[in-house]
């Protein structure tokens, strides 16, 4: 397992909060960490992964949805947003877009 360092977007840090708090953090880092390719990347989002995290007693698919951008060479994940399924299956364009210029802003600092 590599070392990240996790670096949580406002709105990222806000929802998880809401949702879970910091047990919901911590089982989002270990997912990662198992293997920070694992999620698929989101078409027009500039390199953003979606990943399934479960609820505290129940299952994957009726979890979370995590968008994170993984920087392996900065040894750096930025988690973006976290979706409730019950709430929503996935983003729109409009946060597509928005996850987009976020995710060349990152790229391009150094």
């Amino acid at each position: 397992m590599e070392s990240r360092v996790f670096i949580e977007l406002s709105i990222f840090k806000n929802k998880v909060d809401a949702l879970g708090g910091v047990d919901l953090l911590k089982s989002i880092q270990v997912e990662i960490l198992k293997d920070p390719e694992k999620g698929d990347i989101v078409q027009g989002t500039g390199g953003v992964r979606k990943i399934r995290v479960g609820r505290a007693k129940s299952g994957k698919s009726g979890g979370y949805r995590v968008f994170y951008l993984d920087l392996s060479d900065r040894g750096q994940t930025y988690l973006m947003t976290i979706l409730d399924k019950r709430d929503s299956e996935n983003i729109s364009d409009e946060e597509k877009t928005l996850l987009r210029v976020f995710a060349k802003k990152i790229k391009d600092k150094r």
